[in-house]
């Protein structure tokens, strides 16, 4: 088979074309912020944080403070909490009960319910079950 010169460049071109689309695709760098190590990724987990050349180990610090109602009692009846903390009742109990007092009213919880609410101010509050009259709590914001 013979090639004309015409033939032969346009072969070449191609050829060319070719080389230069499979290398500029070898050559592309992944982007800066991809990672295939798992320490780099954000986790809740303690860090160490050094201050004027000492160690301490910094706690997690959860945001959620649990309290259960049980055999007709919330258990803690008081907690103490710092502003920006949720509280989260759960209803373990037999019977259906809510939440009532000047800042929080929930609705009523069956059992296995749950009902969360955030306290953003300090303070000292007092709260009942909204059915229950004798069940008292207090939740106590720094």
């Amino acid at each position: 088979m013979k090639f004309d010169t015409k033939s032969v460049g346009i072969i070449a071109a191609i050829m060319l074309l070719f080389a230069t689309m499979l290398l500029s695709g070898c050559m592309q760098q992944a982007p800066a912020n991809t990672s295939s190590n798992p320490a780099s990724e954000t986790t809740n987990m303690p860090v160490k944080v050094t201050v004027n050349n000492e160690t301490a180990q910094e706690q997690s610090v959860s945001t959620i403070q649990t309290i259960s109602i049980k055999n007709f009692a919330f258990n803690p009846a008081t907690v103490t909490i710092k502003a920006g903390t949720t509280a989260k009742w759960i209803n373990e109990d037999s019977a259906a009960h809510s939440i009532k007092s000047s800042l929080v009213n929930s609705p009523v919880m069956s059992p296995g319910g749950s009902f969360e609410f955030t306290f953003t101010q300090p303070g000292t509050y007092a709260y009942s079950c909204g059915i229950h009259a004798s069940m008292n709590g207090t939740v106590i914001v720094q």
